[in-house]
C-alpha cells in the first residue's frame, strides 16, 4: 500500500499536466500484466504444481521485484524541487480532499466498484466450481481473459481520456459493468461468462486510468500524493465491505441475486459520475 500511490505520484509528476492520462495508462498498464500473467500461470501450473506449489511460487515473485529495486532502481527516482512555498500539514491537506466535492464523488464511484469486485472475488471461483461445474483450469482461465482485457484497455484509455475526457470513458465503463455483472449472475455459459469476463476487464482498465486521471485533474499538486494515498484507502475500504458482504449475503441470498448486487453498486457510480462538475469550487 506505501509502494503504490508514490510510484503512481512519481509518474504523474513527470508527466505535463495535458498528459496525465497517457501516463497513468502506461503506468497502469505495467500494473495490469501482473493481473494477466498470475491467472495465466495458475491456469498452466496448477495442475503440475498443485496449489501449494503455486503459493511458492507466488512468494518467488516479490523476491524479484525487491531485488531489482535494490540493485537497478535510479538513485534519485524523484527530486523535490525547493520552493519558499511552506509545506502543507497532513491535517490541511485531508481537509482540501474531503472539501472537494468532485474528489468525494469520485470515492464513491471508487468505493462501489471495490465492493462489488470484492464481492465477485470471494464468490465467482465457488460458485463456479460448486454450481456451475467448471474446472479449476477453466476458472482460471476466465480470470486470465478478465486480466487480458485489463491490460489491453489501459494505454489507449489514458491516450483517449487526454482528447475527449475522463466523464465520458467512465461512463461507459461503469455502464457496460452492469451489463458484465448481469451476465454472470444469468447465464452458466461458459462463451457468454467470456464474453462477460472480457467486458469486464475492458472497463476495469478503463475505469481505473480514467479515475487516477481525473484525481490528478482534482487536486493541487503539492497533496497529490496523499490524494493518491487518500483513493487507495477508499478501494481497500470497498475492498473490506465487500468481503465482510459477501460472508454473511451467501447465507441468506442466492450467488446470482449476490452478483446483481454487484451489478447495482457500480450502476450508482452513473449518477455520482452526472453529478461532478468540471471545475470543483
Amino acid at each position: 500500500s506505501s509502494f503504490n500511490q508514490t510510484a503512481m505520484s512519481t509518474v504523474s509528476d513527470a508527466a505535463p499536466p495535458q498528459r496525465q492520462g497517457d501516463a497513468m495508462g502506461r503506468y497502469l498498464t505495467f500494473l495490469g500484466l501482473g493481473m494477466l500473467l498470475g491467472p495465466a500461470l495458475c491456469s498452466w501450473l496448477v495442475t503440475p504444481l498443485g496449489y501449494t506449489g503455486l503459493f511458492y511460487l507466488a512468494a518467488g515473485v516479490p523476491v524479484i521485484g525487491i531485488l531489482l529495486l535494490v540493485f537497478m532502481a535510479p538513485e534519485n527516482i524523484r527530486e523535490r524541487v525547493k520552493t519558499e512555498t511552506p509545506a502543507i500539514s497532513t491535517t490541511e491537506s485531508i481537509k482540501m480532499i474531503l472539501q472537494n466535492r468532485n474528489v468525494l464523488l469520485l470515492s464513491y464511484c471508487r468505493a462501489s466498484f471495490s465492493t462489488a469486485q470484492s464481492i465477485f472475488l470471494a464468490l465467482f471461483s465457488i460458485y463456479a466450481a460448486n454450481q456451475l461445474g467448471f474446472s479449476d483450469s477453466t476458472i482460471a482461465l476466465l480470470f486470465t481473459i478478465r486480466g487480458f482485457a485489463n491490460t489491453l484497455a489501459r494505454f489507449p484509455a489514458g491516450t483517449i481520456s487526454d482528447r475527449i475526457g475522463r466523464r465520458p470513458l467512465m461512463y461507459g465503463a461503469y455502464s457496460l459493468l452492469v451489463v458484465s455483472f448481469g451476465i454472470i449472475a444469468y447465464s452458466g455459459s461458459f462463451t457468454l461468462l467470456v464474453i462477460a469476463m472480457a467486458l469486464y476487464g475492458l472497463c476495469w482498465g478503463t475505469r481505473a486510468v480514467s479515475e487516477w486521471a481525473f484525481l490528478t485533474d482534482l487536486v493541487e499538486p503539492e497533496i497529490k500524493t496523499i490524494s493518491i494515498s487518500y483513493l487507495s484507502s477508499v478501494f481497500s475500504l470497498g475492498s473490506t465491505l465487500g468481503s465482510v458482504a459477501s460472508g454473511i449475503l451467501t447465507v441468506f441470498l442466492p450467488y446470482s441475486t449476490i452478483f446483481l448486487i454487484g451489478a447495482a453498486l457500480n450502476l450508482g457510480a452513473i449518477p455520482a459520475i452526472y453529478s461532478m462538475r468540471k471545475k470543483s469550487p
